[in-house]
């Protein structure tokens, strides 16, 4: 039945989807790796019409799946723009939290969205929320810590000029440098440079450059050490001096 009904989704067809529901499949039955509803598949997809029939036929709009992710998850971090407004039109939260505690900005930053994420920052504006892009997930990390961590340097810059702080720590005290370091995302220490201490340390009083060197992120260490980065900063030992 799941995977009748889900087909049809995937389709992007509303009139088979209709059909499907006419024939009594019960409308919010999950598939068994997911546990995602149609509902949340057509969010996924993006499939507005869907979502409408969906609507009509009373679907569970705020169903989640296995990491608690909602549609408005889903579609923000597919880019799906079209489905995220429609979403918001009809009343959907964005500020529900998956089992990570990560709102939909976060997913949306995460996976580089820019244009869902946009989306959503005017919509939680407009609903007054204030300073929405500090909000902090289970560890304890922003919107501008995922989007260094993956290495978008548009999202990074546009997360800033809307109001995100560069200096942001989480749970281990890193800031989005840190992250970006850690990972060896160049291009996004590039830009934090513009606006973070780079010589930051964390609950171990690393640097990011420290970071860079001990996860062998070369191309990264070296672009800090000449941008100002200061080697001998922090906590070393010599088996991490051993690693440069």
């Amino acid at each position: 039945m799941a995977d009748e009904l889900h087909g049809a989704v995937s389709s992007g067809s509303a009139e088979e989807v209709e059909a499907c529901l006419q024939r009594g499949i019960d409308i919010n039955i999950t598939d068994e790796q997911r546990r995602w509803t149609a509902y949340l598949l057509a969010a996924y997809y993006g499939e507005v019409s869907v979502l409408e029939v969906l609507e009509k036929y009373k679907a569970n709009v705020t169903a989640t799946d296995n990491y608690g992710r909602s549609a408005v998850h889903l579609a923000s971090k597919e880019n799906k723009s079209e489905a995220l407004i429609h979403l918001l039109k009809v009343g959907a939260d964005a500020t529900v939290e998956d089992n990570w505690s990560r709102q939909p900005l976060h997913l949306a930053a995460l996976k580089g969205a820019m244009e869902t994420l946009m989306i959503l920052l005017d919509h939680l504006k407009c609903k007054g929320i204030e300073e929405p892009l500090q909000c902090a997930d289970g560890y304890g990390r922003t919107p501008l810590h995922l989007a260094a961590k993956e290495n978008w340097p548009n999202i990074i810059q546009y997360l800033i000029d809307n109001g995100a702080d560069p200096e942001a720590s989480d749970h281990y005290e890193r800031t989005p440098m840190h992250l970006a370091a850690l990972h060896g995302c160049t291009r996004a220490v590039e830009v934090l440079l513009k606006f973070a201490d780079i010589n930051s340390l964390d609950k171990w009083k690393h640097t990011p450059y420290y970071l860079a060197v001990y996860y062998k992120h070369t191309e990264t260490a070296k672009f800090l050490l000449e941008n100002g980065a200061d080697e001998h900063a922090g906590s070393w030992s010599e088996s991490d001096n051993a690693i440069i």
